[in-house]
């Protein structure tokens, strides 16, 4: 049968699937069909299609010859711009939006953005295209409300029944290693042109350096707060940009200072906890919608922490300078006198979702209805793709070999990273969750898992 179809990209799996699957139901409500797979596997099967139709959705800026290839096989490319996030001062805006070149932006359909402010921005930046940019929320935000958390029920109860009470600190650092300049410099942001790069190149060292310190300042701190409160727990939730073994390894031996890896979604985590401690990130707005006391850890002694300080997050929470702060925090109870300006900063949903107001957006898009694509899933593919999921690992420690003995110069902490689709894309996790929303899902949708990392969703 004959559908409008859209094809979603999912590039970090911990911040997008869930969001993701609950815009694909949806959108499977209102008669889509839907793909949703990793890049590299929406791009290849788009670009397999022997005809024109459906919607690339993407999370950010594309490279050139992907976008060109994508568009000869669909009638729009639509982002919902992910990579900038509600909260920053608003000096911070023009630096962030940076991730469409002017080579690019000619395939673009439309950009959606989470809020008024930010979309206020981008048109500034991008006048010719100012009716193509609207203010939708993201669908990440929808399942912050009553309605849609109880999709993580039942993991908060596994989580409590496994760690009890415990605070949760949010690391954003991404540079936690003496080799903070090398990691900053590996990529320039998209779309800034070359006569800017000595600018940026500055401020992104400055950034660095700056989180580096801050983050030997925090992890000592916490380390001897942790030590003399034995009784009180901390978690600390990895950032996707984190070197791992770093942070494990400056906490190692803490009995009550416990390490998440960023593998799953940090909702679930938030929820569970008594609280959350974090230093200026957009899931300290989350967590203050969620119902949960902030702690905002501004320890920095350096003159030029002002730069960096993120002045929004900072107003809705408790600043800890020193140990007692952080105790005299721990006695006091939410509260959500900022509970207006963070739902405004959040887009957060009223009468209508961010997933309705985009899809009333898609709707109106000329698009062509396509049959459901018949995709090979034989046991030659499978194998195939086991192999080269071992052979990856195994092209992945003879890097980490060569990087270690200086034979080839890379950025080395990129190589303990958390894998951002570690477990795949498939079905069983995705009805895992949407059935925790949806008792009679089964007679409402088929999923299929076509390989590791793509699934379609289709309406019985």
């Amino acid at each position: 049968m004959k559908k409008k179809t859209i094809y979603i990209v999912i590039e970090l799996k911990v911040r997008e699937f869930v969001a993701k699957i609950l815009f694909a139901y949806m959108a499977c409500l209102r008669g889509y069909r839907v793909y949703v797979g990793s890049r590299e596997a929406i791009i290849d099967l788009v670009k397999s299609k022997n005809f024109i139709g459906g919607i690339f959705f993407y999370k950010a800026g594309l490279q050139y010859e992907n976008c060109k290839d994508v568009d000869k096989k669909i009638n729009a490319h639509v982002v919902l711009d992910e990579e900038v996030c509600p909260g920053h001062n608003l000096d911070n805006y023009p630096n962030l939006i940076n991730a469409f070149p002017s080579t690019t932006r000619r395939f673009i359909s439309k950009y959606f953005y989470i809020n008024n402010k930010i979309a206020r921005f981008v048109k500034k930046k991008f006048s010719y295209e100012k009716n193509k940019i609207i203010s939708s929320g993201w669908p990440r935000v929808d399942i912050f409300t009553k309605k849609f958390s109880k999709i993580f029920n039942s993991d908060v109860k596994k989580i409590k029944k496994k760690y009890k009470k415990y605070y949760l600190f949010v690391s954003d650092f991404a540079y936690i290693t003496e080799n903070y300049q090398q990691y900053a410099l590996e990529y320039l942001p998209w779309g800034v042109n070359k006569n800017e790069h000595k600018r940026y190149k500055k401020l992104f060292i400055e950034l660095a350096k700056y989180n580096y310190e801050d983050f030997k300042i925090i992890s000592l701190f916490l380390k001897d707060f942790a030590f003399r409160n034995k009784s009180i727990k901390i978690l600390i939730r990895g950032h996707p940009a984190d070197n791992i073994d770093a942070w494990k390894n400056v906490i190692n031996g803490i009995g009550n200072l416990k390490f998440l890896e960023p593998k799953d979604d940090i909702q679930p985590w938030i929820m569970a906890s008594s609280g959350v401690l974090h230093r200026g990130c957009t899931t300290s707005l989350q967590a203050y919608v969620l119902g949960k006391p902030l702690a905002f850890l501004n320890l920095s002694i350096k003159n030029n922490y002002k730069d960096y300080l993120k002045k929004f997050t900072l107003k809705i929470s408790k600043e800890i300078k020193n140990e007692k702060d952080l105790k005299e925090w721990m006695k006091l109870k939410y509260d959500n006198k900022f509970m207006q300006i963070v739902t405004k900063e959040l887009n957060f949903p009223k009468d209508k979702l961010s997933c309705e107001k985009i899809l009333d957006v898609l709707d109106k898009l000329e698009i062509n209805k396509e049959e459901r694509l018949i995709l090979k899933n034989n046991k030659n593919i499978k194998l195939g793709m086991y192999f080269k999921h071992f052979y990856n690992i195994f092209k992945r420690k003879i890097f980490v070999l060569l990087v270690e003995s200086k034979i080839i110069i890379r950025n080395i902490d990129r190589l303990y990273l958390y894998p951002k689709l570690s477990n795949g894309i498939n079905k069983n996790e995705a009805l895992y969750y949407l059935r925790q929303i949806d008792k009679n899902l089964d007679k409402k949708l088929n999923l299929t898992n076509y390989s590791n990392n793509l699934i379609s969703f289709d309406n019985k």
